[in-house]
């Protein structure tokens, strides 16, 4: 009753935009609570912002937001499933900016620097030096393989029944209408490849074909004197670069 008698004494201007009347403004505070809700520590987000080279201010729908700011908006919609209303309290603005203000991010950082997920030669740090530190970071954690640098597996993301090619989007073995993404992740954690989206019925091994990333590895990892190997499930064939259960 208290927020619903606020909304009629507020602007309406402030009503579409700016929630910091009802809520307060938004600040980076505790270091805990900070890497609990964005996953990064509170010194890392500005960092972060100018490498990701985000304007400053990030400006959308006559709302004006540090670069800072509208990093975290994003950081906090994809760290955990939540409510763009539930963001309100924590951002100060309301639901449809906030929504613009991911959104945005998202496509600029996609622009700029999605490239590097498509192509192991756009990951200029990913020599063979790189790649021996990842096998021996592995080969450590007691792994018989000295040679293998990374990890292989395809994902499903559920979506609703589509009203065309149903077929086409049923996964079998997920029980469920869905698209298919193929991620390749080094030992730090880092998605260093990402193919997708494809159909849901679309089986992980030809997925690999299609995405060609064969080839890629055939060029950043086969050396003359050695060559490294991802590690995949059981979905995948056994071949000279890729070596499963």
């Amino acid at each position: 009753l208290d927020d619903l008698l606020i909304r009629h004494i507020v602007h309406d201007e402030d009503l579409l935009g700016n929630r910091a009347v009802l809520y307060g403004n938004f600040d980076l505070y505790n270091e805990t609570l900070c890497l609990a809700m964005f996953r990064f520590r509170r010194l890392d987000i500005p960092r972060l912002a100018m490498v990701l080279q985000i304007p400053d201010p990030v400006v959308v729908s006559r709302v004006f937001l540090p670069s800072t700011n509208a990093l975290c908006i994003l950081l906090r919609r994809i760290s955990y499933p939540n409510r763009l209303v539930d963001l309100e309290r924590i951002f100060g603005y309301s639901s449809p900016v906030l929504s613009q203000v991911a959104r945005t991010i998202s496509d600029f950082i996609d622009a700029n620097f999605g490239a590097k997920l498509d192509n192991l030669g756009n990951n200029h740090f990913l020599n063979r030096n790189k790649v021996e530190e990842y096998a021996q970071a592995i080969n450590i954690k007691e792994c018989p393989l000295q040679n293998c640098w990374a990890f292989i597996d395809g994902t499903a993301r559920a979506i609703c029944r589509p009203s065309e090619n149903q077929e086409a989007y049923y996964s079998g073995h997920k029980k469920m209408h869905c698209l298919k993404y193929q991620s390749v992740c080094t030992p730090d954690g880092l998605i260093i490849n990402l193919q997708g989206a494809y159909q849901g019925r679309r089986h992980d091994a030809a997925i690999l074909r299609e995405s060609r990333l064969l080839e890629q590895l055939q060029l950043h990892v086969v050396f003359p004197d050695q060559e490294f190997v991802l590690y995949g499930d059981e979905g995948y064939g056994l071949m000279n670069l890729l070596i499963r259960p």
